[in-house]
């Protein structure tokens, strides 16, 4: 396997593929970039070049690859180096990291056995999240579309308190899939429930784990929100 960029993201990518026992080439148009020192102590294979022209990727085996992975931080490069490389062998499977998100899904329609994927498409939830007063548990990737798995207390804050189950459901964008009740609340704030009876009410203290989009997390939170408080209306009355 070839990987192209040999910064931070790529430098664990050569990492976990050694460990894996693949055979890894690294490439990098830039000799002293972080993966180097990396690739050196593991023993695997560097090219220094520009990772679209021909002849790098044709002295870091393209022609015999199993997959190409680009990963620079170049929304030019990194497509150019998966047209390329796919002009050059037909057979690798081709995955390109891209910040824009149109650009990626375009890449992906226009490039056979290729995966595109925006990092910033996907590490958005991520950062919404940290933001947000709730704990998110996991980002999953389904498609070009991103599922957040998240627990959100039953507080004031959340709206929850007081809703049963199967009222928090919203088909195709929010689902509760487990819940943690409170201490006192019949098992222990320990214990997660993986399969909540639908009538259950969920109780103050209780903590609800749910998969949604982002549109069905920001509703659920945006329900809890509390309403502004209104402005005092100076009184008109004389004494």
């Amino acid at each position: 396997m070839i990987v192209a960029g040999l910064g931070n993201v790529g430098t664990r990518i050569i990492e976990q593929l050694h460990d894996l026992g693949i055979d890894v080439a690294g490439v990098d148009k830039n000799a002293e970039a972080e993966g180097i020192p990396v690739a050196k102590r593991l023993g695997i294979r560097i090219v220094i070049g520009e990772t679209q022209r021909e002849e790098t990727l044709r002295a870091a085996g393209i022609g015999d690859s199993q997959a190409l992975v680009s990963v620079t931080d170049s929304d030019v490069a990194n497509p150019e180096t998966a047209l390329n490389a796919r002009a050059l062998a037909a057979a690798p499977r081709i995955v390109v990291r891209l910040y824009d998100d149109d650009l990626a899904a375009r890449v992906q329609d226009t490039i056979d056995n290729t995966v595109s994927r925006s990092t910033s498409y996907l590490a958005a939830p991520a950062f919404a999240a940290a933001v947000l007063d709730h704990q998110m548990l996991r980002t999953i990737a389904v498609g070009r579309h991103v599922l957040l798995l998240a627990e959100v207390a039953a507080d004031s804050g959340s709206g929850l308190a007081g809703r049963v189950i199967a009222g928090v459901h919203q088909p195709g964008v929010l689902r509760v899939i487990a819940l943690r009740r409170a201490v006192g609340a019949g098992g222990g704030n320990s214990l997660v429930d993986w399969s909540p009876p639908p009538g259950y009410v969920i109780q103050p203290g209780d903590q609800v784990v749910v998969l949604a989009t982002r549109a069905g997390l920001s509703s659920l939170l945006r329900r809890g929100a509390s309403p502004a408080p209104a402005a005092a209306t100076p009184s008109t009355s004389g004494k």
